[in-house]
């Protein structure tokens, strides 16, 4: 069976430095671990114009990006090199590529990500919104519902921004509590805005927190409000980064876990794709996103034994999802 990765050597230029964990290597080796053991099909991103990139970024903040002569930081882990915009964008055509395609259930090989760049501001690694831009893009002409799962670590602030007041896109975050990780936000209450209000569902779990409490995170929250919200696309935003040898979080999922919600979650859609995010173990990500590939299109493959919660743990996450039912029981049957 052959397998769709859009993906660009473009991805592989961008370098913020040898002591920034961002790096090229993430994905070479993601690459090259997929195409040791599965016939992958490599898909060129598109290109996209800079009037996409305007529907979702300020005017002002592009213009930042687009004429830096030496490096500029837009925050101390957020380097802007020259050719950082051009491969941004691109990032963000490789997630339109996707949607276009979505039927097939591509693997979205990409980087720099993006769920950390708001309207006006990168930072935690992140230039443009590659969701942001790709979703904004496609509804321009076109009326379809979307649903974005993140399950990278850390919270992504500037996705949940970008659809906070969209009833279009329905915006499901699992993290680490944003009081012990950045970005410092992914509350409980941060449920979005106006007739965007419910569809905005941060979901932060407790540091340690284990297999045992995302799956009760996944069957009591996630998949009853995917299934009556019913999306017309399902875009999973795999960060490995929760995994539990993880350098930049305290999260502590197993590698099965990642198989067991990739194959849960797609099946509640026709149109899946995933989109690599974080994961900062060179040996962990590749797995992972390899593991995240074949459970999306029904393959489950054993990589390790589940992990358990400690039960102290369990109880912190219990104490957040009735957290979560309670502040979204207006808006979906939970």
């Amino acid at each position: 069976m052959a397998f769709k990765a859009i993906f660009s050597p473009k991805f592989l230029e961008h370098d913020p430095s040898p002591y920034n964990p961002e790096v090229p290597e993430r994905l070479r080796k993601t690459l090259s671990y997929l195409k040791e053991r599965e016939d992958i099909e490599i898909v060129k991103p598109e290109n996209i114009k800079d009037s996409d990139i305007l529907l979702v970024h300020s005017s002002e903040y592009i213009k930042n990006l687009k004429f830096v002569r030496s490096v500029e930081f837009l925050s101390p882990d957020t380097p802007v090199f020259e050719n950082t915009y051009d491969i941004a964008k691109l990032a963000c055509g490789a997630v339109y590529t996707a949607i276009r395609i979505a039927k097939e259930r591509p693997l979205v090989l990409s980087r720099p990500p993006g769920h950390h760049a708001g309207k006006d501001y990168g930072s935690g690694f992140c230039y443009l919104n590659d969701v942001g831009v790709a979703i904004t893009k496609y509804l321009q002409d076109k009326n379809a519902r979307f649903a974005i799962v993140d399950y990278d670590a850390h919270y992504g602030q500037g996705t949940a921004e970008i659809f906070y007041e969209n009833t279009n896109v329905l915006y499901i975050s699992l993290h680490q509590d944003p009081a012990t990780l950045y970005p410092g936000v992914g509350f409980v209450n941060e449920i979005g805005k106006g007739e965007g209000r419910g569809f905005n569902i941060p979901i932060p779990l407790p540091p340690y927190a284990s297999d045992n409490s995302y799956d009760k995170a996944v069957e009591e929250i996630v998949m009853p409000i995917l299934s009556e919200f019913k999306p017309d696309y399902l875009i999973l935003y795999v960060g490995a980064d929760a995994h539990a040898r993880d350098p930049l979080a305290n999260l502590m999922l197993s590698i099965t876990c990642y198989v067991k919600i990739a194959n849960k979650l797609s099946k509640l859609c026709k149109k899946v794709f995933a989109v690599m995010a974080g994961g900062y173990d060179l040996e962990v990500l590749p797995k992972v996103m390899h593991a995240t590939l074949l459970a999306m299109n029904d393959i489950e493959i054993a990589y390790d034994k589940p992990f358990s919660d400690e039960k102290r743990v369990l109880k912190r996450t219990e104490k957040v999802l009735a957290e979560c039912r309670e502040t979204l029981e207006e808006f979906w049957s939970l």
